[in-house]
């Protein structure tokens, strides 16, 4: 006898939705820019996670980043000058392709395991070097 499975469940999302914020801007496929970058947006949707949700770091994703990354480069200089403890990792910078959902998602997979992989590694390096390893 065949069962048919008839609902799905969807798996959890990598990142709440509580914890994404969204901006006002624009840039097209071709590269141009539609709607400049809303600065008062940006710094206000990241004192939000940064205060309330007490975020570890920040993943920057805009539609055709992978075009023209201004809008990413500029939002990475604003929010490391409000705030500069946290890491800010660019979409742009990690997987510059067309597909946005994608890129995001390998973002956010870096943003979350870049950190982990430091601390890893720092402790390792300090555990060879007691232990007197040169190489």
């Amino acid at each position: 006898m065949t069962c048919w499975r008839v609902t799905a469940t969807r798996p959890a999302a990598l990142i709440p939705r509580y914890r994404v914020g969204e901006v006002s801007e624009r840039i097209l496929a071709d590269g141009t820019i539609d709607t400049p970058l809303d600065a008062a947006e940006l710094l206000e949707e990241g004192r939000r996670l940064v205060e309330h949700e007490r975020v570890e770091g920040l993943v920057v994703s805009f539609l055709n980043a992978y075009r023209s990354p201004q809008h990413e480069v500029e939002a990475r200089r604003r929010l490391n000058e409000r705030h500069p403890h946290l890491p800010i990792v660019c979409s742009h910078e990690v997987w510059p392709q067309i597909r946005e959902y994608e890129r995001t998602i390998v973002t956010a997979l870096n943003a979350y395991v870049r950190p982990r992989v430091v601390r890893y590694l720092g402790r390792l390096e300090d555990r060879l070097a007691g232990a007197g390893v040169a190489g």
